[in-house]
């Protein structure tokens, strides 16, 4: 069985691809716009396990967007099975001070495109 920790780092790994096949990887957001989006909260519902040598697919779905929020429901398949539903609220961060800051208006737009 996949230890039930191991399913976030496959939604991290996810929510990084996503952002990289938008154009933006981790380096490229601190560089352009010196933000980082750590995890703010998440909330699991873990439905079947996994077991080794299963192909699974993550999913990526932006939710819902403030100045200050961003929100994706990703969800763990095999096959047609749901195994895992996520929420996961990510809040950007100036990447030197790691306050709080705002998501500019260009990531928004880009995010639910």
């Amino acid at each position: 069985m996949v230890y039930h920790s191991v399913y976030l780092d496959y939604l991290e790994r996810a929510r990084s691809d996503w952002l990289r096949a938008l154009g933006y990887g981790h380096h490229a957001l601190v560089r352009q716009f010196g933000l980082l989006f750590p995890v703010r909260s998440l909330s699991v519902e873990y439905r079947k396990p996994a077991t080794m040598d299963d192909l699974l697919s993550v999913s990526v779905r932006p939710a819902e967007a403030t100045p200050v929020s961003l929100s994706f429901v990703q969800q763990i398949r095999r096959a047609d099975e749901l195994l895992l539903r996520a929420q996961v609220k990510v809040a950007p961060v100036d990447a030197k001070s790691f306050r709080l800051s705002r998501i500019p208006q260009a990531l928004q737009e880009l995010f639910f495109r």
